[in-house]
């Protein structure tokens, strides 16, 4: 990992730039000089030598030759499924430059044609927008979220490592031991990716601790993914990333090598989407970056983009007219054992994992979800399938799917966020499980297991304390101790007299 000089002071601050608004027509204006900005380090960037490894340079310089050496993003693995998901996740600043980052970030969105479906009661604001990209008809949703105005979210990014096809984040490095989506003295809402070297982020407080946020308990099973990590020099975050993050067969990044500034940083995320939902190979969408965005070195280049040498994807490489979740929904398609590799599967055993199914794998933080359907997957099929009261076949068909995509993470629906209740859960819609968010419905089932005599707080967390006392109540009443709350748990619990 590259060392870091802590005794070099920070970048100066300025004055903060007006935030666009959200609706205007207007065309954008040549970004601000880098001066006139605020360094998105200005309280926490962090000084590093300019070493860069052989795969380093070989990333940042590909596709800057002639038409035959042009490296692309896998656009075939990217638009298999003909979707495409990206989540963008705005961090905190302790001067407000988040606050019209955000706004000039959902302008641009806009901009590019993307309708805004609906803001979740969580924050998270969900746009859609269908385009051929490379000859492939492709839905592309973007989950946007920042982190002063959404609940939880380094749940939402940390949800986002591990299932996004893209991953964007935008804000403070933390010296390494960023994203972090909260002020720099709390370190509640940080993922953490390297070490800290504030005084507020020590390395025995983040990742080289006993925490579990950050890529210590991240996994991705997606055959090719991308992370651009915006920020002051997010280079520093590689070595980490390549030796930590699990699962992921092809990682490519898109990193900063100097100071980056707040008000840059929207434009810097339209110019990487555009190019890449345009189809652009890596170069251009680098020399588009490099020449519009400046650090604090207005005399180098930015960004670089390493892990893309290895790329395969050349224009005329066909792309799979694979199965889509329409298809499944449709009963065109069943997805059932098969030893290949199908993003389908992958997101199906997801949900599964997020409907409260063990699926086996490393341990509970890192599941079997690795897209191939075998005799695990059967197993978790059929018990959710028991479970919901539907035909045990051990398949995915449409009923399967329909029930499993209740479970998604970031939520989907065109009519709105739905508020969800205990009778969800009664009519086993909703099952309740150890989570770090607030949830109105988990606090009413504390309250009940509280009327069953365990002194457990009613804070609406499902903590380690929440699932002992729901296991320990399973045991006592002779149904399946699984430690989470689902319907036959709940009708139990509720018939306890006041």
């Amino acid at each position: 990992m590259t060392q870091i000089d802590t005794k070099r002071s920070p970048a100066p601050r300025g004055p903060l730039p007006t935030p666009l608004p959200a609706s205007s027509p207007r065309k954008e204006s040549p970004p601000a000089a880098p001066a006139a900005g605020q360094s998105a380090a200005s309280s926490s960037g962090t000084p590093a030598t300019d070493r860069f490894t052989a795969a380093q340079r070989q990333g940042a310089t590909a596709g800057a030759s002639d038409s035959a050496g042009k490296k692309y993003a896998e656009y075939d693995k990217l638009l298999a499924d003909g979707k495409l998901e990206i989540a963008i996740g705005v961090g905190y600043d302790e001067n407000s430059a988040d606050v019209s980052a955000w706004g000039n970030l959902t302008w641009r969105i806009e901009s590019m044609g993307f309708k805004k479906d609906l803001v979740t009661d969580e924050g998270v604001h969900v746009y859609r927008k269908r385009m051929t990209i490379r000859g492939k008809e492709t839905e592309v949703v973007i989950n946007a979220f920042q982190g002063r105005n959404s609940d939880k979210p380094l749940d939402k990014f940390t949800e986002a490592m591990s299932s996004s096809e893209i991953v964007i984040y935008s804000g403070h490095a933390r010296y390494g031991s960023g994203p972090d989506f909260n002020d720099i003295k709390d370190n509640d809402q940080n993922y953490f990716i390297g070490r800290g070297y504030t005084s507020d982020h020590k390395p025995e407080n983040l990742y080289e601790g006993k925490s579990s946020r950050g890529l210590r308990n991240t996994d991705t099973t997606q055959q090719y993914q991308i992370m651009a990590l915006l920020g002051c020099r997010t280079k520093d975050y590689e070595a980490q990333i390549r030796k930590r993050l699990k699962g992921t067969k092809n990682l490519d990044l898109l990193l900063t090598k100097d100071l980056a500034y707040w008000n840059t940083l929207p434009e810097a995320i339209g110019i990487f989407v555009g190019g890449l939902t345009k189809g652009q190979d890596v170069g251009t969408i680098l020399k588009d970056l490099n020449q519009k965005i400046k650090g604090e070195d207005v005399g180098k280049d930015l960004f670089y983009m390493p892990g893309t040498g290895d790329n395969r994807y050349q224009p005329g490489t066909p792309i799979p007219d694979a199965k889509s979740v329409a298809d499944v929904l449709a009963g065109r398609v069943t997805l059932g054992p098969s030893k290949e590799y199908s993003p389908l599967v992958e997101r199906a055993q997801k949900l599964l994992v997020r409907a409260g199914i063990p699926l086996g794998g490393h341990n509970d933080s890192f599941p079997e979800t690795d897209g191939r359907f075998g005799d695990k997957t059967t197993q978790a099929v059929k018990t959710f399938q028991k479970r919901e009261g539907l035909p045990v076949n051990g398949t995915i068909d449409g009923g399967t799917l329909k029930k499993l995509q209740q479970f998604s993470g970031f939520a989907k629906s065109p009519r709105g966020p739905v508020k969800l209740t205990l009778q969800d859960v009664a009519q086993g819609r909703l099952v309740l499980k150890q989570s770090a968010q607030v949830s109105g419905v988990v606090r009413q089932a504390q309250q009940l297991l509280r009327r069953a005599g365990y002194k457990i707080g009613a804070d609406g967390i499902f903590g380690s304390g929440t699932e002992g006392a729901v296991r320990d109540y399973q045991r006592k009443e002779k149904i399946p101790v699984t430690g989470v709350i689902d319907g036959a748990t709940l009708q139990r619990l509720s018939n306890i007299p006041m």
